[in-house]
């Protein structure tokens, strides 16, 4: 009844990190509490392990609702295993799980000391119930396994409360789901998001956004696929705008060895310029 999990990694500039550190206990089959750092119950993409995306990275709006991994609670009926109906609450620190920077004032005043545990108090609530039908992999992308028509749907919330009296605050939500059909496979969210640096009830609309991507599977073996991710915060000429195309090579038909080459531009508009940048990346991927 006990389970547990940490995940470590190489990617920021080379230098080990801590990703993932977490106990769960299982009080029954649909109630189970999740104590440490993890991923927030909130976007469907940032839910899903890295190994089981489409694309070399997730979707350009994706990580603009505050980082997708921190340190809180959670209570979940196993989330990422697809149960008919899913939900998951949990209250997180709210700064994320990157490391927080503090001055080390016995040793030298200059100096800087980093460390994710949390020096402040700002309370994230974060809530996700969702549906699935016909047993459907919900948090892993690409229809590798085929058959009939599968679906998932999901909605999410997200308080940042104003614990710490600073004057930020925010809400943000969204829906999204994940269809797949013989080979077949469509996934999509809308995001939406108010903030105030004020009282709490004083929330004003701060940005919105969506991604959306389809990809068919040939002989279970070969991949393409394309997605489009829009994050429009408000203001005039704040829009930024991903348009991808991807082809990923699967030898033994699933997520443990893959080879993924992506393409295309992404596009941001200032209040100076409109930048557009071409992208190409290739991945060679091995889980076990």
């Amino acid at each position: 009844d006990l389970g547990y999990f940490q995940h470590f990694g190489w990617d920021g500039g080379g230098v080990p990190g801590l990703k993932d550190a977490w106990l769960d206990y299982k009080f029954g089959s649909d109630l189970q509490l999740r104590a440490g750092q993890m991923k927030k119950p909130f976007s469907r993409q940032a839910l899903m392990s890295d190994s089981t995306l489409e694309f070399v990275d997730r979707a350009l709006v994706t990580g603009q609702y505050g980082s997708i991994g921190d340190i809180g609670v959670m209570l979940h009926d196993n989330v990422s295993e697809s149960p008919k109906f899913e939900y998951a609450v949990g209250v997180f620190n709210g700064t994320g799980a990157a490391p927080v920077y503090a001055i080390d004032v016995e040793s030298d005043p200059a100096k800087l000391s980093s460390t994710t545990t949390p020096r402040r108090l700002s309370p994230l609530v974060v809530t996700r119930f969702g549906y699935n039908h016909g047993d459907v992999k919900a948090y892993s992308e690409g229809d590798l396994e085929g058959g009939p028509c599968r679906f998932g749907i999901a909605g999410a919330t997200q308080l940042q409360l104003d614990a710490d009296t600073n004057d930020s605050s925010g809400v943000a939500a969204t829906l999204d789901f994940i269809v797949k059909f013989h080979g077949f496979s469509t996934t999509g969210a809308y995001f939406v998001g108010w903030a105030s640096t004020g009282d709490f009830a004083d929330q004003e609309y701060a940005r919105s956004g969506m991604n959306l991507q389809a990809s068919y599977v040939i002989q279970k073996m070969i991949e393409p696929g394309v997605r489009y991710s829009r994050d429009l915060r408000k203001g005039t000429d704040n829009d930024s705008q991903e348009i991808l195309g991807v082809v990923g090579f699967y030898p033994w038909g699933g997520h443990g060895f893959k080879v993924q080459l992506d393409a295309g531009a992404l596009v941001r508009e200032t209040a100076e310029a409109k930048a557009t940048d071409i992208r190409v990346r290739a991945q060679t991927q091995v889980a076990f």
